[in-house]
């Protein structure tokens, strides 16, 4: 959720390019070209709200939801996932730049433990630039 900003941009590139995921990006109708131009698979508007998510997704849950968002949607993602699933967020507000590649860092930690690619040295090679920063 949040896939027209930086991180849900860098987010939807992540999960097609490295991993091949079916991406169900969520955004306003003014960036559904830019989603779909990014990767997206599918797009849904965040407009319809908590009781539209569940509507538009309960018989069509997620393995893995990737919020950057918050709120409502956030509370209701636990309704579209599957039993086992994965819900990865990242509250993003008033962050400095030093803090935007902290919270970049920490995504790719958490996409890659979630969907249980763990790879030691990609691990580490993020350890060593985040003591850099």
């Amino acid at each position: 959720m949040g896939a027209s900003g930086a991180v849900g941009q860098f987010g939807i590139q992540l999960a097609k390019l490295l991993y091949n995921l079916h991406v169900t990006a969520v955004s306003s109708p003014n960036n559904f070209e830019l989603v779909n131009q990014l990767g997206a698979d599918e797009i849904w508007d965040y407009a319809k709200g908590a009781a539209g998510l569940i509507d538009d997704y309960s018989n069509k849950k997620f393995d893995i939801i990737f919020d950057v968002i918050g709120g409502e949607l956030l509370d209701a993602s636990a309704k579209v996932l599957v039993d086992g699933g994965v819900i990865t967020h990242i509250m993003n507000r008033g962050t400095n730049g030093a803090d935007g590649i902290n919270i970049i860092i920490n995504i790719i930690i958490n996409i890659i433990i979630n969907i249980n690619i763990i790879n030691i040295n990609i691990i580490n090679i993020i350890s060593q630039i985040q003591g850099t920063i």
